[in-house]
């Protein structure tokens, strides 16, 4: 047994001593949950997908501010195995997305490079890690709860807005984040 050990003193006297070991859990031969476990895809920021009302809230915004009313056809390119680069972009169109996040970068790239006209939802805190000079950077920094579940700091960034690099719009957060408004919130309570 693993938990008897004999032990002798400096007087060549030798004890037995029972040790108390931790509890061990009790293993099934077959464990489903575990096993199925390591089939599910894992969670990341790419996984983030605008939920209806947040999209309405932006298309919204962007028809007030007269950016949306001249095209003919909104795209939404990405959703879960599809490939952006793929698709066709017909004259006319606008792209109004939030794109992985992960390649970012090569998204806002292809599309100014191309001159296809975009809205995209982007990763606040590296908004302008992409450094491109031709497009505009729309910081909001709004809480945005996506499908999953995931709240993320949200700006975005777009090709509509002229020669104007980086601005803010105060409205536009505001109405993002009333998105977010519990209508029945947890109780608090105080000891």
């Amino acid at each position: 047994m693993e938990n008897i050990f004999e032990t002798v003193d400096l007087f060549g006297n030798s004890r037995v001593i029972f040790k108390k070991g931790k509890p061990r859990k009790k293993q099934t031969l077959f464990d489903y949950e575990e096993f199925t476990e390591k089939f599910e895809a894992k969670k990341t920021t790419d996984d983030c997908y605008a939920t209806a009302p947040v999209y309405e809230t932006i298309l919204d915004y962007l028809m007030e501010k007269g950016k949306i009313k001249d095209h003919k056809e909104i795209i939404r390119p990405f959703f879960p195995g599809n490939d952006y680069t793929q698709v066709d972009y017909p004259d006319g169109c606008i792209v109004v997305d939030n794109p992985p996040f992960s390649i970012f970068t090569q998204i806002v790239r292809f599309y100014t490079k191309r001159g296809i006209p975009f809205f995209l939802f982007g990763p606040h805190l590296t908004l302008f890690s992409s450094k491109i000079r031709d497009a505009n950077y729309l910081v909001v920094g709004a809480d945005i709860k996506y499908q999953n579940g995931a709240i993320v700091k949200t700006s975005f960034v777009s090709n509509l807005f002229g020669d104007v690099q980086a601005f803010s719009d105060h409205s536009l957060l505001t109405r993002l984040e009333s998105l977010n408004i519990n209508p029945n919130p947890l109780p608090k309570y105080e000891y």
